[in-house]
């Protein structure tokens, strides 16, 4: 489905000269709208998620008298929220990443509707939460 493409980097400063001369400064900045797509309601649902759970644990008493496993629980329970919202961006990132690599990048929206196009609605759903 995908070739193995072989890139000729060794080091992290001939990355940055390899950026620098193909996109300029801006070459950096690739992919920031699809991190952003995920990050920012990500985080959204992992807070409430954590925030949620801690309510849950404290009953009645106040959020800092828990341990660390009421904590720790919450932190899973916050991470879990996370994912499972943000996965399918998560999923179409990856393709772009991948995609790039080969010249073929067409953007968040131009890859998930080929993933749509080619693989079906129902498809998507499943190919999106595969990982789950």
């Amino acid at each position: 489905l995908y070739e193995v493409i072989i890139i000729p980097f060794d080091t992290v400063w001939s990355v940055v000269k390899g950026v620098i001369q193909k996109d300029g400064p801006l070459g950096f900045y690739r992919g920031l709208s699809s991190t952003l797509l995920r990050e920012v309601p990500g985080y959204f649902f992992f807070f409430g998620g954590y925030e949620l759970s801690r309510t849950f644990f404290a009953s009645g008493r106040s959020k800092d008298e828990l341990g660390p496993i009421p904590l720790l629980l919450s932190g899973g329970f916050g991470g879990s929220c996370l994912w499972i919202a943000v996965y399918p961006v998560d999923c179409v990132k990856s393709r772009i990443q991948v995609l790039s690599m080969a010249g073929k990048q067409t953007g968040f929206l131009g890859t998930f509707v080929t993933v749509v196009r080619t693989e079906g609605e129902y498809a998507v759903l499943l190919l999106l939460y595969s990982a789950l």
